[in-house]
């Protein structure tokens, strides 16, 4: 392999573990709130902040980092997020509420280049035959991720505590950063031109306001932002409040419902990769997209429906859940990706996935309001089905991406 032809797979594996990886360091706040809110004196609600503070430092990321992927290259800033979430989860882990404050934001900025970096990373090497299904399998590696971390982490800290947990998860974390460096020297192409990277110039304004620029130059991007955003709303309800829902509506015990939560996971793990292959052998991402706003609000509204007295109806919908409501962000990437010239990958997954993260954070404090309006956990559900179902709405301004090439921006280009 050369560094002008690099094989393809070596760097699909590489972002794959690196996304999984990121994921579990990024799933300790939910798996494990109990054990970090109680040394500092907080009730586990307080997860929630500590969650809000995750996206936080990923929406942190996705608004300045752009520049550092292009600079740095995309495999060391993957690194370098590898290196802020080891920190992030050693200070969680310290008895201090400012430290775990300061601990979950870390884990946030750590998570954020698993998205747009790793975006770069496949653009440059997938072919583009494989394109949607490299990106597919890439998001794979969430659900791996969450079902390791709901499998392994909670009896972990039964037995070595949080400190210990805080320590293996940051030593997993480093040894993939030394695994990534004999890539990176292959894979990593160097900025041309490359001068010392100023760090002032990443919190300027101009910088902050570039991905929001980008969304307006290109005719593409906003739509398929939007549409992530509202398929990202049904995901975070699913995500959320499967558990929940099941315990309190339906009277599951605890155990079942995350066993429930865990099946609907690891289909998806199944799922990403069906899709995204689909997706190339039809060679129309798009409609593979629309199709997806449809099912996943269609399953949603059944899994509002379901009654309490039909376990295997519920099982099915949990299913169904992991094929519809939580498959499709591969082939959003990869249609993305598609949209701009190849050096603006990472700008457009920052761009959009702005978008999608407001989804997650929205579609969940919607059945929150509901909730406590008296509305109710179904009435939420069919709230979220009504959301996700208008993602259809701006895909049908978008149109089939035409093979290796990237549609021109209207406008400037964004500062280089």
């Amino acid at each position: 392999m050369t560094r002008r032809q690099p094989h393809w797979v070596v760097a699909l594996c590489a972002v794959v573990a690196v996304q999984a990886i990121a994921t579990c360091l990024y799933r300790i706040v939910p798996t494990l709130a109990p054990a970090l809110t109680a040394p500092v004196g907080w009730q586990a609600s307080a997860a929630g902040l500590l969650a809000g503070l995750m996206t936080a430092g990923c929406v942190l990321f996705l608004l300045v980092g752009s520049p550092m992927i292009r600079q740095e290259g995309a495999f060391r800033v993957l690194q370098l997020g590898l290196a802020a979430s080891a920190v992030g989860a050693i200070l969680c882990a310290w008895p201090t509420g400012m430290s775990l404050l300061l601990g979950c934001v870390l884990l946030g900025i750590g998570y954020g280049p698993s998205t747009s970096a790793a975006s770069d990373v496949l653009q440059r090497h997938a072919p583009h035959r494989h394109r949607n299904l490299a990106y597919s399998i890439k998001q794979a590696g969430v659900p791996v991720g969450g079902v390791i971390a709901g499998l392994a982490l909670p009896p972990l800290v039964l037995q070595i505590g949080m400190a210990g947990v805080a320590m293996v998860m940051a030593g997993a974390a480093m040894l993939a950063f030394l695994a990534l460096e004999p890539i990176r020297r292959r894979l990593d192409t160097p900025a041309v031109g490359r001068s010392v990277l100023r760090w002032r110039k990443l919190g300027s304004w101009r910088n902050l306001q570039g991905p929001l620029r980008l969304l307006n130059q290109s005719p593409q991007l906003r739509p398929l932002g939007l549409a992530g955003g509202a398929l990202a709303l049904g995901q975070g309800v699913w995500f959320a409040y499967l558990v929940t829902f099941a315990v309190v509506e339906l009277g599951w015990s605890i155990a079942a419902a995350g066993a429930l939560f865990a099946v609907m996971q690891g289909v998806s793990i199944v799922g990403r990769p069906l899709l995204g292959w689909l997706s190339d052998r039809r060679g129309s991402a798009t409609s593979i997209l629309r199709g997806c706003a449809i099912a996943s609000a269609a399953t949603t509204a059944l899994l509002a429906a379901v009654p309490a007295d039909a376990p295997l109806l519920l099982w099915s919908i949990a299913i169904a859940g992991g094929l519809t409501v939580s498959s499709w962000n591969g082939v959003h990437m990869a249609r993305i990706a598609e949209a701009v010239p190849a050096d603006l990958v990472a700008d457009s997954a920052s761009a959009t996935n702005l978008i999608v993260f407001a989804g997650y954070i929205v579609g969940p404090a919607l059945v929150m309001a509901v909730v406590e309006l008296g509305g109710g956990y179904r009435a939420g559900m069919f709230g979220a089905a009504a959301a996700t179902a208008a993602a259809w709405i701006p895909l049908r301004n978008v149109g089939e991406a035409q093979p290796g090439l990237g549609e021109a921006l209207v406008g400037p280009r964004p500062p280089r």
